[in-house]
């Protein structure tokens, strides 16, 4: 099956970057467009088992991920002009919230970090000088609404993370550089920013943050302070070719780092374990 000419999606210059979501017996993807925003499949034989309807907008780069709010779950989607929420079981549309603020004639609409969803709570963010938004779900779950709006964690395409009541990841002043940035989940409040290296991809493990500089390729050990980017240690890749993009990740105490065409493994497990 071709998904995105099957249910006329709309797609725009960095084509499709979204993994699907697989649960019970189905396969979820979100091709956006006027037809539909959201489809899910049998994981066995590829039969449509629904399709929803449309939240309005062209595909983003955000792959869908599943939540449960109180008794009920949901999957939340976005397309890259609104956030949306639909029934799992039917595909039904529960909610759709607009985002970007930036749908002007001309202008690419670029999203491409899943959204973090918290209690009742859901934080969103972007690039490009778009602000993040923290939206807060009903009792019901069937709508949301505004909770407060930052202008200082625009997140390039690295993702953010959330330790305890904060937010840490980096922003956006322009292609080539950024700061990195810790945001208080309930106010929105930045508490600090702060320039180190460049922008670059953020995760978390055993109490510490791991940061990736796009531009460099320094790796840096951050303790998770609220008031301070503190910096522990810090090494630099210099093996590969390209920006830095590609997501760290971390398995059995070690650490994996791609940069192009060379994989790197660190061993992180301390002394004992």
């Amino acid at each position: 099956m071709n998904v995105d000419k099957d249910y006329r999606a709309e797609w725009h210059r960095w084509g499709v970057a979204e993994s699907p979501l697989v649960y019970d017996n189905k396969v979820v993807c979100t091709p956006g467009g006027k037809e539909t925003s959201m489809v899910a499949f049998d994981k066995m034989t590829g039969k449509l088992l629904w399709k929803s309807p449309s939240a309005g907008g062209p595909r983003s780069y955000v792959a869908p991920i599943m939540f449960q709010y109180k008794t009920s779950r949901y999957i939340l989607g976005m397309t890259a002009k609104n956030i949306f929420a639909v029934n799992p079981d039917n595909g039904d549309l529960i909610w759709s919230h607009p985002f970007n603020s930036r749908d002007k004639e001309g202008e690419e609409l670029i999203l491409t970090n899943t959204p973090i969803f918290r209690n009742d709570e859901i934080y969103i963010t972007a690039g490009y000088d778009v602000p993040s938004v923290m939206l807060k779900l009903s009792p019901d779950g069937k709508s949301v609404s505004e909770k407060w709006i930052d202008t200082n964690l625009d997140n390039h395409h690295h993702g953010v993370v959330v330790v305890n009541d904060h937010i840490y990841g980096s922003n956006w002043i322009n292609n080539s550089e950024g700061e990195w940035v810790c945001l208080d989940w309930n106010t929105g409040k930045a508490t600090y920013m702060q320039a180190w290296q460049n922008k670059g991809n953020i995760i978390y493990a055993d109490g510490m943050l791991y940061v990736y500089d796009e531009k460099s390729g320094y790796v840096g050990l951050v303790r998770p302070d609220p008031e301070k980017f503190d910096v522990v240690s810090s090494f630099r890749v210099t093996q590969g070719e390209g920006p830095h993009w590609a997501h760290q990740s971390i398995f059995d105490g070690l650490l994996f780092i791609r940069h192009g065409n060379a994989l790197m493994v660190y061993n992180i497990k301390q002394a004992g374990m």
